[in-house]
């Protein structure tokens, strides 16, 4: 499919017969027994036309509107999973293999939630959420600085999650969006992100265009395992000044 979206290849056996397709299924923490599949993978599998209105914030496949439940901040739209009943086509649930069956005419789409993991790269300064093989969220970052290093390894977040979490450590500084890593160490919201290390040791991530630090914060599950790895280099940095230098003068 080319989607990147976990999409695995329909299979004819030998007597012809369609086998069901496997889709990804996209959840939130934010709204528990809900599912969500992108909507452009849902049209090609039904063999539906599928376009994307941002000012009514719909999706439209084959000739029936649907709201655009939710939106990946590069722009991958996603649909209720519910919602392809408006499309004609039947869903049943299978609580004990935790996947969703999708029917209409030949095609079958079985959908079922992904794994979810997070990563982060002190190396390059980002963040990368994943479900299955979907890459849910890419943002960059900023982590501790020098006397203040970010830990490295790996960490099941939680168990503190909160709006609005206040720093025990730094005058009851305000962190937005927080999700605990290690201790006082946390993944949260912040107004300054630049591209390199800057914190007292937690991960910031923007509140700006497109706030992922609220977008990763509703998705994120307490017990969702995050690799925190690489190093940040001087060389790297010089290398980040070097290219910024250069586009300037490009411009």
């Amino acid at each position: 499919m080319g989607l990147g979206l976990g999409v695995v290849a329909t299979v004819a056996c030998a007597t012809g017969a369609r086998q069901p397709v496997s889709l990804t299924g996209i959840t939130f923490a934010a709204l528990p027994g809900a599912m969500f599949i992108p909507a452009r993978a849902l049209g090609e599998e039904l063999g539906k036309p599928v376009t994307y209105d941002p000012d009514a914030h719909a999706v439209t496949i084959g000739s029936q509107q649907l709201p655009a439940a939710k939106v990946l901040l590069n722009g991958v739209s996603l649909v209720r999973l519910t919602d392809a009943q408006k499309l004609g086509a039947t869903v049943a649930w299978d609580p004990q293999s935790d996947t969703a069956t999708i029917d209409l005419k030949d095609a079958q789409i079985a959908v079922k939630p992904g794994d979810k993991r997070v990563v982060v790269d002190q190396s390059n300064q980002t963040m990368t959420a994943y479900q299955g093989d979907t890459v849910v969220l890419e943002t960059h970052v900023s982590t501790g600085r020098p006397g203040h290093r970010t830990p490295v390894g790996h960490f099941l977040l939680g168990p503190d999650k909160e709006v609005m979490h206040y720093s025990h450590l730094y005058e009851n500084a305000p962190m937005p969006f927080s999700v605990q890593v290690d201790g006082n160490v946390f993944i949260h919201g912040f107004d300054s992100v630049p591209s390199y290390p800057a914190s007292h040791g937690c991960i910031r991530v923007p509140l700006t265009h497109g706030n992922p630090a609220r977008w990763f914060f509703n998705w994120v599950d307490v017990g969702t395992p995050l690799t925190i790895e690489g190093a940040w280099t001087e060389a790297y940095r010089s290398h980040l000044h070097r290219h910024r230098h250069r586009r300037r003068h490009l411009v």
